[in-house]
C-alpha cells in the first residue's frame, strides 16, 4: 500500500470471468497445440467444432492445409506439429463466427489456443487471446489469474481469468473499438500469490481471431514480510484533502452513467463504485453526498464520480467534464 496519493482521475474497473481452458492433459515429450472451443456467451464447451490446421511454407509463405479434427464433448482438441514451423488453427461450427488463430509456434513442445467463438448474431467487432502462465523452467502455474487491458479505451482492465492445471487461459469477448475507436493494443497481466506479477504489452487482436499462445512468465519473490499494511478498517493517520474520503461499503452510482460515461464490456454495476476490496471500509475519490463538500462546489452531477460539477451542456458519452479541475492527496501522517 501506498503511503501517499495524490489523484488526478478515477477510472471504475470490472471484471468478468471465464474459466481456465485448454487441454485437460499433460504436455507430452511430442509437440501439439492443444485447446478448447467455447461458447462466448454461456462458456459452455461447443462440441463437434470443426478444427482445420495449416501450416505457413518457408519458401513461399503460403498456407497449406494439413489437418483438421472434431471437437469432444469437453470442446477439447489436439494436433500434433512439428517444432520448426507456424501453423494457423481454425475453429468453424454451425451459428458461430469463424475464428482464427495464426503463427502459432510449439513453444517448449506445447501451445496452448483456445477459441471463444461468437454467435453469428452479435454485431460488434470482437476478438479474443489465450495462452499459458508459466514459471522460470516453463513448468505451467495453476490459479494465476490473468486481466487483460485496453489502457484508456477500456478504463483499466476490464476482465480476468483464472489458469487451469496446465496454466492454460482464455479470455473472450473482448471488443477491438470502443466509441467509435480501434483499441491498437491490448496488455495481459498475470498474478499468483508468491511471484512478482508479469506483464505482456503490445499484444494485438483483431476481428473474430484468437490471438494464441501467448506466454507469461512469472518469477517466484522468495519469503517476503510485511512490514506495515492497513485495511481502513479503522479511522487512524490518514490525512484526506480534495475529495478524497473514508467510504463506506455502499450502492453509490455514477450519476454521468449512462448519458455521459459507458462501463466495460460485461460491467453489470451499473455504475456502482467499487466495494472495499477487504472489510467494510475503504478511501475513494469522489463525491456520495455533495452536501459534505465545502462552499457548495458539488451538485447531484458530481454523485458517484470526481466531477464535483458538471458543466452545462456536456457532450453525450464524453466521460464528464468537470465545471473546474480538483485534485486532493490521501497521506499517512504517522511513522511505520
Amino acid at each position: 500500500m501506498k503511503k501517499a496519493g495524490i489523484i488526478l482521475l478515477l477510472g471504475i474497473v470490472t471484471f468478468f470471468i471465464i474459466p481456465g481452458c485448454g487441454e485437460d492433459g499433460e504436455p507430452t515429450d511430442d509437440p501439439v497445440i492443444v485447446g478448447k472451443v467455447i461458447d462466448a456467451l454461456n462458456l459452455s464447451p461447443v462440441e463437434a467444432a470443426q478444427l482445420y490446421l495449416l501450416y505457413k511454407s518457408k519458401v513461399t509463405q503460403q498456407w497449406t492445409l494439413i489437418d483438421s479434427a472434431l471437437t469432444d464433448s469437453t470442446g477439447s482438441y489436439k494436433f500434433m506439429v512439428q517444432v520448426d514451423r507456424s501453423y494457423q488453427v481454425q475453429a468453424v461450427a454451425n451459428g458461430y463466427k469463424i475464428n482464427k488463430a495464426v503463427d502459432i509456434t510449439a513453444e517448449n513442445l506445447y501451445a496452448v489456443v483456445d477459441f471463444i467463438l461468437a454467435p453469428s448474431s452479435i454485431s460488434i467487432a470482437i476478438g479474443s487471446v489465450s495462452g499459458r502462465v508459466v514459471d522460470k523452467n516453463n513448468d505451467p502455474i495453476e490459479g494465476a489469474v490473468v486481466s487483460i487491458s485496453g489502457g484508456m479505451y477500456t478504463n483499466g482492465y476490464f476482465a480476468s481469468t483464472t489458469t487451469n492445471a496446465q496454466g492454460a487461459f482464455g479470455i473472450g469477448v473482448i471488443p477491438i473499438e470502443m466509441s467509435g475507436y480501434t483499441i491498437p493494443y491490448f496488455t495481459l497481466k498475470a498474478s499468483k500469490s508468491g511471484y512478482r506479477f508479469a506483464i505482456l504489452d503490445c499484444v494485438k487482436i483483431y476481428e473474430n481471431q484468437t490471438t494464441g499462445n501467448q506466454i507469461l512468465k512469472l518469477k517466484p519473490i522468495g519469503n517476503l514480510t510485511a512490514i506495515w499494511s492497513d485495511n481502513f478498517e479503522k479511522a487512524g493517520n490518514w490525512e484526506a484533502n480534495g475529495l478524497w474520503r473514508r467510504q463506506a461499503n455502499a450502492d453509490i452510482k455514477n450519476a454521468a452513467y449512462p448519458k455521459y460515461v459507458s462501463l466495460g464490456p460485461d460491467d453489470y454495476t451499473e455504475g456502482a463504485i467499487p466495494q472495499a476490496y477487504q472489510g467494510n471500509y475503504c478511501y475513494w475519490y469522489g463525491v456520495a453526498n455533495p452536501a459534505d463538500v465545502p462552499d457548495n462546489m458539488a451538485d447531484s452531477t458530481g454523485i458517484g464520480n470526481f466531477m464535483s460539477k458538471q458543466v452545462v451542456n456536456d457532450n453525450l458519452l464524453s466521460g464528464g467534464t468537470s465545471d473546474y479541475s480538483n485534485s486532493g492527496t490521501l497521506t499517512y501522517t504517522d511513522s511505520i
